[in-house]
């Protein structure tokens, strides 16, 4: 095939998505059937992941645009909405930011793909150098140590980070938020990054203590080099 029909093929799948929202809504209920699942041979495993189920939830309530029922939704949730980003083009990323009053707890949900400039994003998948500067996300010390991450998503991560700037400084460090990250295929793949380097840009200690910033990514892509991914499991 050539380039034209990979594009025309690019946009029927992506607008197939968009219009049709049951798609990814499946997609995920499928993920909580096969981590939860009643089977005796996966019981004990299940028990194990019972934790992540809300957290699943809020990352599948990411994927909804309309803002009166993702106030509605994270409601049942034990959350107030602060602020939701639907508008964006490839190289960014859809995302709300919710405050649970009671828990003190900050959650980002970050959307996954149901637009043509999501796929873009995909798209953009050259592994490229990024500098960890001012601070080593994994020592905190350490000047210049070089990640290797996907091109677009760390384009997304970059800019959702500056997004977030004010909510870190507000909320999550005066008002002594604890912060989960939260996302789906690419917003896992956004989350995973943007954990990164919120821990590199932050010289406020906090940020590297996984009790008080942590992410979780359901079907995360591969964004980061093994040594890196390696690095981060104690807070992704």
């Amino acid at each position: 095939v050539d380039s034209g029909q990979v594009k025309v093929a690019l946009k029927a799948y992506v607008e197939g998505l968009s219009s049709h929202p049951q798609f990814k809504e499946q997609r995920l209920l499928g993920m909580e059937q096969m981590l939860f699942s009643d089977s005796s041979t996966t019981r004990a495993v299940s028990t194990d992941l019972e934790p992540l189920t809300p957290l699943l939830r809020l990352a599948k309530i990411a994927y909804e645009l309309d803002t009166d029922l993702l106030t509605e939704r994270l409601k049942e949730h034990g959350y107030d909405l602060h602020k939701h980003k639907t508008e964006f083009k490839a190289g960014e990323v859809g995302y709300y930011i919710a405050l649970n009053h009671e828990e003190k707890v900050m959650v980002i949900g970050v959307k996954g793909t149901n637009s043509f400039a999501d796929a873009l994003t995909n798209c953009i998948g050259v592994t490229m150098p990024h500098i960890c500067d001012p601070c080593c996300p994994y020592t905190g010390v350490e000047h210049g140590r070089e990640i290797r991450c996907h091109e677009g998503m760390l384009t997304a991560a970059n800019n959702l980070c500056d997004d977030l700037a004010d909510a870190i400084k507000n909320v999550a460090f005066r008002g002594g938020y604890m912060t989960k990250i939260v996302g789906h295929s690419l917003g896992a793949g956004t989350a995973a990054l943007v954990g990164i380097l919120l821990r590199t840009r932050g010289t406020n200690e906090r940020l590297r203590d996984p009790r008080f910033l942590r992410v979780w990514a359901f079907a995360c892509p591969a964004v980061l080099d093994i040594e890196s991914a390696r690095e981060s499991k104690s807070f992704i």
